[in-house]
């Protein structure tokens, strides 16, 4: 139900370079990268309300300048507040 709600979901303003999901633990996380970083809260809004995520809370968000591409923003999104033991940085 997750993959068909992002699949839904549709902003060519943000984009997602990876979904991870944990199915036992209901956690979520997104990487993706926007021109436009004031289009990510909107974005997350609308993917809330889709039936597959509905309930699903983001608790920590992780944005970045793109080391690569000028003007690009490179962000990291989880609705778990855990740390993460393999990697701090979206890439």
């Amino acid at each position: 139900s997750y993959l068909k709600a992002f699949a839904i979901e549709s902003n060519p303003e943000v984009w997602f370079t990876a979904i991870h999901i944990d199915g036992q633990k209901q956690e979520v996380k997104l990487e993706g990268s926007t021109f436009n970083p004031q289009e990510i809260p909107q974005t997350l809004q609308q993917l809330q309300n889709k039936p597959g995520l509905k309930g699903l809370t983001f608790t920590k968000l992780i944005m970045k300048q793109s080391s690569q591409i000028a003007g690009q923003m490179d962000f990291s999104l989880s609705s778990s507040e855990q740390p993460e033991g393999e990697k701090s940085d979206v890439q």
